[in-house]
């Protein structure tokens, strides 16, 4: 149970290759128990596992690449360690010590063998005691060697920076070009092995060697999965509750969307009943890219308050949880304000910085209004201005209605020079006379509130008005003709 991409078309999602995975477990609180573990009753593994393809000859080669944080929930003691099993034809292959070299060795599991090796504790942050709520990240890396032999990394970091504790090459392989790295398809699925669905997860689960573990008490705990696109790593296109490959499980775990505070979507698990799921997809997360065109390569994202995103190359590719947002970038020795981005379900929103700015000035709506506006194609909404990144030249620009309220200029061209060029946009209300004021009187109060409901209020009003009145007044003396 956990987090995982099927790369499968989940929502909008489907198949991608990347040479870098990165998961990342927030442990604000945990407890396990599985008693018949015996001296491993309270241990339990986070696992980042991948399926690395590459082709050689005439064939095509699929291993599985696990690095994974063995950890024990009642003394907080961890350890590090790595498996790469053959998914290449059947349930347990052997891989033998003639087709992979590392520090670790070839070792015999089920009827099988398995690549493995474990941090050596002199590494910094192997064989400590985790104190909760603890943070550790875990990385997979996929690259050729210079005589083109496939080649992993594996890695983790749980306070003291990245630690590479083994590389693993396949030493059969030479002069391979057509390295994808990390392949994410269900299309992949090795014939004979019933959970290679060639998927990427980063799990919670038993110790090892098949082993199931119970999530009990207050546990919370909170995973994130990323992958690299060439300039900085962005969370998975898509989200299940769980993944497909490993073989140890987790019981009583409940797991929901969660947000990180930058707004990268998040699985969380705490203790209770739960089912399988998904979290998200490409239809209910909002993604927004930024190109630099100062030609400078290289800078930081900043969501909030959150940490700053590093990022190389000349763009930066963020996933959200919908919801509003103040982004800014820096690159080189600029500041880009890109201002308070409202995404909404589904909504991808390409941004330009370092190209002139086009910036759209709202005056005459409350504060807090978002409004919207599109220039070139590209819409932005927000409160306040609208920044756009655009070179010289002339484009046209639409801004979106806003019910009881008429913007001047509500379309029209803007011509954007060497430094820029900047647009007022005017708002006036379109309610009338003495409605008009008493919609003021709601906005500095409430809020924008439509037209017609604000006629209702004020008819309703004027009946129980009239009926106050009218239940007030003293009983008057009925009227009799005179005698």
């Amino acid at each position: 149970m956990g987090l995982g991409d099927p790369g499968a078309a989940v929502g909008g999602g489907g198949p991608f290759s990347t040479d870098s995975f990165v998961g990342e477990a927030t442990i604000d609180a945990v407890a396990t128990g599985n008693d018949s573990l015996g001296p491993e009753a309270y241990d339990f593994s986070v696992q980042l596992n991948a399926f690395v393809d590459f082709s050689y000859g005439s064939q095509t080669f699929v291993y599985w690449a696990q690095t994974v944080a063995g950890i024990n929930s009642s003394n907080g003691s961890v350890s590090f360690f790595d498996n790469v099993w053959n998914a290449t034809s059947s349930p347990l292959p052997t891989l033998s010590s003639s087709a992979i070299a590392g520090q670790g060795t070839v070792s015999s599991f089920s009827g099988g063998s398995y690549y493995g090796d474990g941090a050596d504790c002199t590494l910094l942050g192997a064989c400590v005691t985790l104190s909760f709520p603890a943070n550790l990240t875990l990385r997979l890396n996929a690259s050729l060697t210079g005589s083109g032999q496939p080649e992993l990394t594996f890695a983790y970091n749980d306070g003291f920076g990245f630690q590479t504790f083994d590389t693993a090459r396949f030493i059969f392989a030479h002069g391979v070009t057509d390295f994808p790295g990390f392949v994410v398809s269900a299309t992949q699925q090795a014939s004979g092995c019933p959970r290679c669905y060639g998927d990427v997860e980063m799990v919670v689960g038993g110790p090892a060697g098949g082993a199931n573990t119970t999530l009990e008490g207050t546990s919370e705990l909170f995973l994130g999965l990323y992958d690299w696109n060439g300039n900085d790593y962005e969370g998975v296109p898509a989200g299940l509750d769980h993944g497909y490959a490993t073989a140890e499980g987790l019981s009583n775990a409940s797991i929901a969307l969660a947000s990180a505070a930058n707004g990268t979507p998040l699985a969380e698990l705490t203790a209770g009943a739960g089912t399988f799921g998904t979290l998200w997809t490409p239809r209910t997360a909002s993604t927004v890219e930024v190109s630099v065109v100062t030609g400078t390569a290289g800078g930081t994202v900043k969501v909030g308050s959150s940490p700053s995103i590093p990022f190389l190359g000349t763009s930066v590719a963020l996933e959200f949880v919908p919801g509003t947002y103040t982004v800014s970038l820096v690159n080189g020795l600029t500041t880009f304000n890109l201002g308070t981005l409202v995404l909404t379900a589904g909504e991808a929103l390409t941004l330009e910085v370092g190209a002139p700015a086009v910036v759209f000035v709202p005056s005459g709506l409350p504060a807090g209004t978002v409004w919207s506006v599109t220039l070139h194609g590209q819409t932005l909404s927000g409160t306040g201005n609208l920044t756009f990144g655009e070179t010289v030249g002339n484009y046209s620009f639409e801004v979106a209605a806003l019910s009881g309220y008429s913007a001047d200029p509500s379309s029209g061209n803007v011509t954007v020079g060497p430094t820029g060029a900047t647009v007022g946009v005017d708002w006036t209300s379109t309610a009338q006379g003495w409605v008009k004021e008493v919609e003021s009187f709601f906005l500095l109060r409430v809020g924008p509130i439509p037209l017609y409901l604000l006629l209702l209020i004020l008819v309703v009003g004027g009946i129980l008005a009239a009926a106050i009145a009218s239940a007030s007044r003293p009983p008057q003396t009925p009227w009799r003709p005179p005698p």
